[in-house]
Protein backbone atom coordinates (compact mmCIF):
# COMPACT_ATOMS: atom_id res chain seq x y z
CA UNK A 1 0.00 0.00 0.00
CA UNK A 2 1.23 3.47 -0.91
CA UNK A 3 0.78 6.58 1.21
CA UNK A 4 0.34 9.95 -0.49
CA UNK A 5 0.25 13.03 1.75
CA UNK A 6 -0.61 16.64 0.95
CA UNK A 7 0.19 19.45 3.37
CA UNK A 8 0.03 23.22 3.31
CA UNK A 9 -1.26 26.21 5.20
CA UNK A 10 -5.02 26.68 5.51
CA UNK A 11 -6.49 27.81 2.22
CA UNK A 12 -3.74 26.30 0.09
CA UNK A 13 -6.07 23.88 -1.72
CA UNK A 14 -5.12 20.58 -0.06
CA UNK A 15 -8.62 19.14 0.02
CA UNK A 16 -9.26 20.07 -3.61
CA UNK A 17 -6.06 18.38 -4.76
CA UNK A 18 -6.76 15.24 -2.74
CA UNK A 19 -10.24 15.02 -4.22
CA UNK A 20 -8.85 15.35 -7.75
CA UNK A 21 -6.12 12.79 -7.01
CA UNK A 22 -8.63 10.33 -5.55
CA UNK A 23 -10.78 10.63 -8.67
CA UNK A 24 -7.75 10.10 -10.92
CA UNK A 25 -6.49 7.01 -9.05
CA UNK A 26 -9.92 5.39 -8.78
CA UNK A 27 -10.54 5.97 -12.48
CA UNK A 28 -7.22 4.18 -13.04
CA UNK A 29 -8.55 1.15 -11.16
CA UNK A 30 -6.94 1.66 -7.75
CA UNK A 31 -8.63 1.17 -4.40
CA UNK A 32 -8.14 4.33 -2.33
CA UNK A 33 -8.94 5.46 1.21
CA UNK A 34 -9.05 9.08 2.33
CA UNK A 35 -7.44 10.00 5.64
CA UNK A 36 -7.35 13.23 7.63
CA UNK A 37 -4.51 13.37 10.15
CA UNK A 38 -6.07 16.15 12.24
CA UNK A 39 -9.45 14.41 12.53
CA UNK A 40 -7.67 11.15 13.44
CA UNK A 41 -5.74 12.75 16.30
CA UNK A 42 -6.87 12.32 19.88
CA UNK A 43 -6.21 16.05 20.36
CA UNK A 44 -8.97 16.83 17.88
CA UNK A 45 -11.33 14.41 19.62
CA UNK A 46 -10.69 16.12 22.96
CA UNK A 47 -11.27 19.59 21.47
CA UNK A 48 -14.51 18.45 19.81
CA UNK A 49 -15.73 16.90 23.04
CA UNK A 50 -15.15 20.18 24.88
CA UNK A 51 -16.88 22.11 22.09
CA UNK A 52 -19.91 19.81 22.23
CA UNK A 53 -20.17 20.23 26.00
CA UNK A 54 -20.02 24.01 25.58
CA UNK A 55 -22.69 23.96 22.87
CA UNK A 56 -24.94 21.73 24.97
CA UNK A 57 -24.53 24.12 27.90
CA UNK A 58 -25.52 27.08 25.69
CA UNK A 59 -28.61 25.21 24.45
CA UNK A 60 -29.62 24.39 28.02
CA UNK A 61 -29.17 28.01 29.14
CA UNK A 62 -31.27 29.25 26.21
CA UNK A 63 -34.11 26.93 27.16
CA UNK A 64 -33.96 28.01 30.80
CA UNK A 65 -33.46 31.72 30.04
CA UNK A 66 -34.90 32.54 26.61
CA UNK A 67 -34.83 36.26 27.42
CA UNK A 68 -31.04 36.25 27.03
CA UNK A 69 -31.51 36.72 23.30
CA UNK A 70 -29.88 34.84 20.46
CA UNK A 71 -26.57 33.14 21.14
CA UNK A 72 -24.64 31.96 18.12
CA UNK A 73 -22.79 28.72 18.53
CA UNK A 74 -19.27 29.21 17.24
CA UNK A 75 -16.87 26.38 16.43
CA UNK A 76 -13.86 26.11 18.71
CA UNK A 77 -11.04 28.26 17.43
CA UNK A 78 -7.78 26.62 16.42
CA UNK A 79 -5.29 26.38 19.26
CA UNK A 80 -2.71 29.13 18.78
CA UNK A 81 -1.13 29.19 22.23
CA UNK A 82 -0.17 26.71 24.91
CA UNK A 83 1.85 26.38 28.09
CA UNK A 84 4.53 23.80 28.87
CA UNK A 85 2.07 21.17 30.03
CA UNK A 86 -0.33 21.47 27.06
CA UNK A 87 2.60 21.27 24.65
CA UNK A 88 3.97 18.23 26.51
CA UNK A 89 0.53 16.61 26.38
CA UNK A 90 0.41 17.13 22.59
CA UNK A 91 3.79 15.44 22.19
CA UNK A 92 2.65 12.41 24.19
CA UNK A 93 -0.66 12.23 22.30
CA UNK A 94 1.28 12.35 19.01
CA UNK A 95 3.17 9.22 20.04
CA UNK A 96 -0.12 7.52 20.93
CA UNK A 97 -1.60 8.60 17.58
CA UNK A 98 1.31 7.02 15.73
CA UNK A 99 0.74 3.68 17.48
CA UNK A 100 -2.96 3.90 16.61
CA UNK A 101 -2.08 4.73 13.02
CA UNK A 102 0.13 1.67 12.64
CA UNK A 103 -2.79 -0.52 13.70
CA UNK A 104 -4.97 1.35 11.22
CA UNK A 105 -2.47 0.68 8.43
CA UNK A 106 -2.56 -3.05 9.17
CA UNK A 107 -6.34 -3.07 8.69
CA UNK A 108 -6.01 -1.23 5.38
CA UNK A 109 -3.41 -3.68 4.11
CA UNK A 110 -5.68 -6.59 4.99
CA UNK A 111 -8.44 -4.85 3.04
CA UNK A 112 -6.06 -4.64 0.05
CA UNK A 113 -6.14 -0.85 -0.17
CA UNK A 114 -3.78 0.45 -2.87
CA UNK A 115 -3.48 4.10 -1.81
CA UNK A 116 -3.99 5.96 1.45
CA UNK A 117 -4.53 9.63 0.58
CA UNK A 118 -3.81 11.82 3.58
CA UNK A 119 -5.02 15.39 4.07
CA UNK A 120 -2.13 16.63 6.21
CA UNK A 121 0.04 14.05 7.96
CA UNK A 122 1.85 13.52 11.23
CA UNK A 123 4.53 15.94 10.09
CA UNK A 124 1.81 18.57 10.36
CA UNK A 125 1.25 17.66 14.00
CA UNK A 126 4.95 18.23 14.63
CA UNK A 127 4.66 21.60 12.88
CA UNK A 128 1.68 22.49 15.10
CA UNK A 129 3.67 21.68 18.22
CA UNK A 130 6.66 23.66 16.98
CA UNK A 131 4.34 26.57 16.26
CA UNK A 132 3.23 26.66 19.89
CA UNK A 133 6.85 26.45 21.04
CA UNK A 134 8.54 28.87 18.63
CA UNK A 135 5.91 31.27 17.28
CA UNK A 136 7.20 34.33 19.17
CA UNK A 137 10.80 33.66 18.18
CA UNK A 138 9.86 33.16 14.52
CA UNK A 139 7.77 36.32 14.52
CA UNK A 140 10.78 38.28 15.82
CA UNK A 141 12.94 36.70 13.12
CA UNK A 142 10.44 37.75 10.45
CA UNK A 143 10.02 41.30 11.71
CA UNK A 144 13.74 41.78 12.40
CA UNK A 145 15.48 39.83 9.60
CA UNK A 146 18.88 41.33 10.48
CA UNK A 147 18.82 39.81 13.94
CA UNK A 148 20.04 36.42 15.14
CA UNK A 149 18.54 33.47 13.27
CA UNK A 150 16.79 30.95 15.47
CA UNK A 151 17.76 27.30 15.36
CA UNK A 152 14.63 25.16 15.49
CA UNK A 153 15.33 21.65 16.70
CA UNK A 154 13.19 18.68 17.57
CA UNK A 155 13.13 17.79 21.26
CA UNK A 156 13.70 14.11 22.27
CA UNK A 157 9.97 13.29 22.22
CA UNK A 158 9.52 14.82 18.77
CA UNK A 159 12.63 13.05 17.52
CA UNK A 160 11.12 9.78 18.67
CA UNK A 161 7.83 10.65 16.97
CA UNK A 162 9.72 11.55 13.81
CA UNK A 163 11.31 8.09 13.74
CA UNK A 164 7.97 6.39 14.27
CA UNK A 165 6.18 8.16 11.41
CA UNK A 166 5.62 5.71 8.54
CA UNK A 167 7.48 7.04 5.50
CA UNK A 168 5.01 8.17 2.81
CA UNK A 169 5.51 7.11 -0.79
CA UNK A 170 5.07 10.71 -1.89
CA UNK A 171 4.61 13.86 0.17
CA UNK A 172 3.61 17.25 -1.20
CA UNK A 173 3.49 20.74 0.24
CA UNK A 174 1.11 23.04 -1.64
CA UNK A 175 2.80 26.41 -1.26
CA UNK A 176 0.77 29.62 -1.46
CA UNK A 177 1.49 33.03 0.08
CA UNK A 178 -0.72 33.77 3.10
CA UNK A 179 -2.19 36.74 1.21
CA UNK A 180 -3.46 34.35 -1.48
CA UNK A 181 -4.86 31.92 1.05
CA UNK A 182 -6.78 34.70 2.81
CA UNK A 183 -8.32 35.87 -0.48
CA UNK A 184 -9.79 32.46 -1.26
CA UNK A 185 -13.38 31.56 -0.50
CA UNK A 186 -13.09 30.57 3.13
CA UNK A 187 -12.87 32.12 6.55
CA UNK A 188 -9.44 31.48 8.04
CA UNK A 189 -10.01 32.41 11.66
CA UNK A 190 -6.39 32.42 12.79
CA UNK A 191 -5.31 35.34 10.61
CA UNK A 192 -2.29 36.19 8.50
CA UNK A 193 0.33 36.03 11.26
CA UNK A 194 -0.57 32.42 12.02
CA UNK A 195 -0.28 31.44 8.35
CA UNK A 196 3.06 33.24 7.92
CA UNK A 197 4.65 31.46 10.89
CA UNK A 198 3.31 28.04 9.89
CA UNK A 199 4.62 28.51 6.35
CA UNK A 200 8.09 29.39 7.69
CA UNK A 201 8.10 26.26 9.86
CA UNK A 202 7.03 23.98 7.01
CA UNK A 203 9.78 25.25 4.75
CA UNK A 204 12.43 24.60 7.38
CA UNK A 205 11.60 20.87 7.34
CA UNK A 206 10.67 20.12 3.72
CA UNK A 207 14.08 18.68 2.82
CA UNK A 208 14.41 16.71 6.04
CA UNK A 209 11.04 15.05 5.45
CA UNK A 210 11.54 14.65 1.70
CA UNK A 211 8.44 16.70 0.91
CA UNK A 212 8.00 17.97 -2.64
CA UNK A 213 7.10 21.68 -2.82
CA UNK A 214 4.38 22.46 -5.37
CA UNK A 215 3.48 26.02 -6.35
CA UNK A 216 -0.17 26.29 -5.35
CA UNK A 217 -0.65 29.76 -6.80
CA UNK A 218 -1.76 28.16 -10.07
CA UNK A 219 -5.09 26.83 -11.37
CA UNK A 220 -6.12 23.59 -9.57
CA UNK A 221 -5.76 21.48 -12.74
CA UNK A 222 -2.15 22.69 -13.19
CA UNK A 223 -1.29 21.83 -9.60
CA UNK A 224 -2.91 18.41 -9.99
CA UNK A 225 -0.98 17.73 -13.17
CA UNK A 226 2.30 18.33 -11.32
CA UNK A 227 1.26 16.01 -8.49
CA UNK A 228 0.24 13.24 -10.87
CA UNK A 229 3.51 13.60 -12.77
CA UNK A 230 5.56 13.04 -9.60
CA UNK A 231 3.48 9.98 -8.70
CA UNK A 232 3.78 8.53 -12.22
CA UNK A 233 7.55 9.03 -12.20
CA UNK A 234 7.77 7.29 -8.84
CA UNK A 235 5.88 4.29 -10.22
CA UNK A 236 8.32 3.92 -13.10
Amino acid sequence: MKIITISGIDGSGKSTQLSLLKEYLENSGYNTVSFHAVSFSLVNNIINERKNKKNNKIKKELKEHPDQGTLFEQPAKAVTSGNFFTILARKIILLIDLLRFKLFLKKLKKARVDYLLSDRYFYDQIINILYLSYKNSILREITHPQGKKIDIKLCPLLKLANKLIPQPTNSFFIDVPPEVALKRDRDIEQGKEYLVIKRVLYKKFLNQWNIKLIDGDNPPEVVQEKIQKVIKNHKS
